[in-house]
C-alpha cells in the first residue's frame, strides 16, 4: 500500500539547477512526501487538502485530479458514524484537547479498501487563530486484518466453550478474570460482562475457592493440577466436582495465567457406582454360580463313578464316541484309548437267535428327531462276554437347538431278564393251571344255577297244589262252626304267597346270573321320572318328596336290568320312609372316571344299623326290619347287587339308625353323548 509510483525532487531554480526554495515550498514539499497520509479539514469536515501519499493509495497518479468531494466520498465522510468521529476531533483540536483517534475506512478506486488509523491536530496562523484540521491517516490495514481473524477465533473459541456444560474460564497471573463461558455466568448468576475483571474469588463458591486455591498456586508455576472437590448440594445430596487448571505457558517463559475447568461429574460418579455394585454382585454371582457348577460337575463325577451296574458316555452327532467316564470302564471293561472315536455300535454284540430291537444307526438318528430313544440288546465287554442291557440315548441340544452331542446311559439287565425268563415260565404254568381250575368250576357253576332253575321251578308245583288243597278244604268246611279257622286260613294264604314270592325272586336271581347282557345308551333322568310314577302307583297313600338332579348322564347297561335295578332302589327308599311326616327321597350322581359315574339314592326313613347288617345286607332274603313293620321278602338289595355286578360296578351302603339310609352304586356312562339326544327314547 506504500509503494510509490512515481519520486518527486525539491523546486529546481531557472538555470534548471537545484535552488534555495522557500519555506511553503519546502513544507508543501515535505507534506507530499510523508509516509502518512494528511487530509486537510475545514471545521465543517470539509476537505481542504490531501497529500499525494493519499492520491496514492485511492490509486491515482500525482497529475491526476483528485476533487475534494471523491476524497470524502473515498473515506466514507459523508457516513452518519464517521462524520461525528471527524466532527468530535475538529471541535477537540479547536479546543485545544487532545482528540481520541479512530478508524476510517478508505475505498479505493479499484473497489478494495484499506483500514486507516486517523489522528487529528489542529494547523494555527501565527496570531493563533485556527485554520485548519489537519488529520494524519496511518495505513492499519494488515493490523485490522490480523485483529478481525482473532477476533473471529475468539468468537469461535468462545461459541465452542459456551456449548460445554462444564464452566471454563481463563484468569491472568494475578488471578484476574479474563475470559468465562456461559456455563460459569449461569452458575454464578451474572453476565459475562460483569465477571470480566472480577477476582477469583468472586467467580465461585466459597467451597469451591477454599478447595482449589491451593492448587492453582503450583499452577501459576507451572504444574498442571487435576483434583477432585466433594460438597454438599442443596438438597442435601453429596455433589462431587473435577476441577482441573492448565498454566499458560512454562516455568522457563513464564505463566501468563491459568484456564481452569470444572465438570460436575456427580451423575457419572452415581453411574459409576451403580456398576461397580452391579459388578461386585455379578461377580457374587459368576463366583456363587462357579461354585454351584463346580459342586454339580462333583456331584455327576461321583455319581458316574459309583455306578455299579450303569454307566454313562458320550456320543457326538454321528455317533461316535467323544468321552469315556469310569464307570463306562468297569461296565464294558475297555479302556478310554480303546474307544475313544469308536462308533457306538462296536458297544453292542449279537447272540445267536437275539438281536437289538433296532439298529445302532437308527438308534442315533431317532435320538435326535425325538429328544430320546431307548433300545435293549446284548452289549460287548472287553474279554469278549456278552451281557444283556437296556440303554436310554439323550440328544443334548445347545441354545439354537442345534445337537451338540448325545448321551447314553447303559444299565446291565442280565439278571432281569433272566428273571423275566423265569417269571414268564411261572406265568405259564400259572395260566395253565387258572385254566384247568376255571374249566373244573364252571360245569359245577353252571349246573348249580340249572339246578337251582329246576329247583324254584319243581316248588311252584307243590305251592300251586298246597294253595288248591287249602282252598278244597275250606270249602268243605263250610258251615262248620270251628274256632279260630279263618286266622288259619290266612296265615296259610300269607305263607304260600310269600314261599311263590320268594320262589320267584330266587328264579330272578338265578336268571341275572345266566341272561346275556345287551348295554345300550340310555337318558338316566328319563327313565328315573317314569319309575317314580310307577312306585308312587303302588304306594298312593304317601306323599314323598322326590329330588331329582337335573344333569343325570345316559347311563351304558343293559335297559331291562338297569330299569329293575333302579325299581328295587327307589321302592326301597320310599318304603323304610313312607312312616315319616314328610318323606324325602334324592337321586343325584358324580363323575368317578371318564367313564364311570357314582350314583347315591338318599331317603329320610328309619335307616339302620351297618356295623350290624354289613354281612348280610346284600345277601337273598335277609331282612334288617321285622316283617311285621314292613312288608316284603328282603331280596330287593340282593337283586340290586347281582345287576350291578353284572355290569362291572360296585354298590354299597350308608346308614344311622332313624336317620334315614343312602344307597350308592356305580354304573358305566357316556359322557360324548348328550341326554336330551335320547330324552325320546322309550324304555
Amino acid at each position: 500500500m506504500n509503494d510509490r509510483t512515481e519520486e518527486t525532487a525539491p523546486p529546481a531554480g531557472e538555470d534548471g539547477e537545484q535552488a534555495a526554495s522557500s519555506p511553503a515550498e519546502l513544507a508543501q514539499w515535505a507534506l507530499d512526501q510523508a509516509p502518512c497520509a494528511i487530509l486537510l479539514l475545514k471545521g465543517s469536515a470539509t476537505v481542504l487538502h490531501a497529500n499525494t501519499t493519499l492520491k496514492r493509495w485511492l490509486g491515482r497518479s500525482q497529475r491526476d485530479t483528485v476533487t475534494e468531494s471523491q476524497i470524502g466520498a473515498a473515506l466514507g465522510l459523508e457516513h452518519p458514524a464517521t462524520q461525528d468521529a471527524v466532527l468530535l476531533a475538529i471541535e477537540s483540536v479547536q479546543q485545544d484537547l487532545l482528540p481520541p483517534s479512530f478508524e476510517l475506512k478508505l475505498t479505493r478506486s479499484d473497489g478494495s479498501h484499506m483500514s486507516l488509523l486517523a489522528g487529528a491536530s489542529a494547523v494555527r496562523s501565527p496570531a493563533g487563530d485556527f485554520l485548519a484540521c489537519a488529520l494524519a491517516l496511518t495505513d492499519i490495514t494488515e493490523r485490522a486484518r490480523v485483529m478481525a481473524e482473532l477476533l473471529d477465533s475468539s468468537e469461535r473459541m468462545r461459541s465452542i466453550t459456551d456449548r460445554t456444560t462444564a464452566r471454563q474460564a481463563y484468569f491472568d497471573a494475578d488471578l484476574t478474570c479474563l475470559f468465562v463461558n456461559r456455563a460459569l455466568c449461569a452458575h454464578v448468576g451474572a453476565r459475562r460482562e460483569i465477571l470480566l475483571g472480577r477476582s477469583f474469588e468472586e467467580c465461585f463458591d466459597t467451597d469451591e475457592v477454599r478447595e482449589m486455591l491451593p492448587r492453582v498456586m503450583p499452577a501459576l508455576s507451572g504444574d498442571k493440577q487435576t483434583f477432585l472437590i466433594e460438597k454438599q448440594a442443596q438438597d442435601g445430596t453429596t455433589q462431587y466436582l473435577e476441577c482441573r487448571v492448565l498454566p499458560d505457558g512454562g516455568a522457563a517463559e513464564g505463566v501468563r495465567g491459568v484456564f481452569i475447568e470444572i465438570e460436575d461429574i456427580t451423575e457419572r460418579r452415581r453411574t459409576e457406582d451403580l456398576v461397580l455394585h452391579a459388578n461386585m454382585e455379578l461377580e457374587a454371582r459368576v463366583a456363587r454360580r462357579t461354585a454351584e457348577l463346580s459342586r454339580t460337575k462333583r456331584r455327576y463325577s461321583l455319581m458316574a463313578e459309583a455306578l455299579q451296574d450303569s454307566c454313562i458316555f458320550f456320543l457326538d452327532s454321528t455317533g461316535r464316541i467323544t468321552e469315556w467316564s469310569e464307570s463306562a470302564h468297569r461296565l464294558h471293561g475297555f479302556s478310554s484309548e480303546n474307544v475313544m472315536g469308536k462308533h457306538y455300535g462296536a458297544m453292542t454284540a449279537t447272540m445267536k437267535g437275539e438281536q437289538d430291537e433296532i439298529a445302532p444307526e437308527d438308534a442315533i438318528r431317532l435320538a435326535i428327531q425325538r429328544g430320546q430313544w431307548e433300545s435293549r440288546g446284548w452289549r460287548l465287554r472287553a474279554d469278549g462276554q456278552h451281557f444283556w442291557a437296556h440303554t436310554l440315548i439323550t440328544a443334548l441340544r445347545g441354545e439354537n437347538d442345534e445337537v451338540e452331542g448325545l448321551s447314553c446311559i447303559t444299565r446291565d439287565m442280565t439278571a432281569a431278564k433272566d428273571l423275566d425268563k423265569v417269571m414268564n415260565d411261572l406265568n405259564g404254568e400259572l395260566e395253565r393251571r387258572v385254566s384247568e381250575r376255571v374249566r373244573q368250576y364252571v360245569v359245577p357253576n353252571r349246573d348249580l344255577d340249572v339246578f337251582t332253575h329246576h329247583i324254584t321251578h319243581d316248588l311252584r308245583g307243590p305251592l300251586r297244589h298246597i294253595n288248591t288243597y287249602a282252598g278244597l278244604m275250606l270249602e268243605g268246611l263250610e258251615g262248620v262252626e270251628v274256632e279260630g279257622l279263618d286266622l288259619y286260613r290266612d296265615g296259610m294264604r300269607a305263607a304260600s304267597q310269600r314261599l311263590n314270592g320268594m320262589v320267584e325272586a330266587l328264579l330272578t336271581y338265578a336268571r341275572i346270573g345266566r341272561v346275556d347282557l345287551h348295554p345300550a345308551p340310555m337318558p338316566l333322568g328319563t327313565l328315573v321320572e317314569g319309575l317314580i310314577t310307577r312306585v308312587m302307583q303302588r304306594f298312593p297313600d304317601v306323599e314323598v318328596s322326590w329330588t331329582v338332579h337335573e344333569d343325570l348322564p345316559v347311563v351304558v347297561g343293559d335297559p331291562m336290568l338297569v330299569t329293575d335295578l333302579l325299581s328295587h332302589v327307589l321302592d326301597n327308599a320310599v318304603k323304610f320312609s313312607r312312616k315319616r311326616p314328610k318323606p324325602e327321597v334324592q337321586i343325584g350322581w358324580s363323575q368317578e372316571s371318564e367313564h364311570w359315574g357314582q350314583f347315591f339314592v338318599v331317603d329320610n326313613g328309619v335307616g339302620f344299623d351297618v356295623s350290624k347288617a354289613a354281612n348280610n345286607l346284600f345277601v337273598m332274603f335277609a331282612r334288617q326290619h321285622h316283617s311285621l313293620d314292613f312288608s316284603g321278602a328282603g331280596t330287593g338289595l340282593a337283586l340290586a347287587q347281582r345287576i350291578v355286578q353284572r355290569h362291572g360296578g360296585k354298590i354299597w351302603a350308608d346308614s344311622t339308625p332313624d336317620h334315614g339310609c343312602a344307597l350308592y352304586f356305580t354304573l358305566p356312562v357316556d359322557a360324548s353323548v348328550s341326554p336330551s339326544k335320547l330324552a325320546g327314547l322309550h324304555l
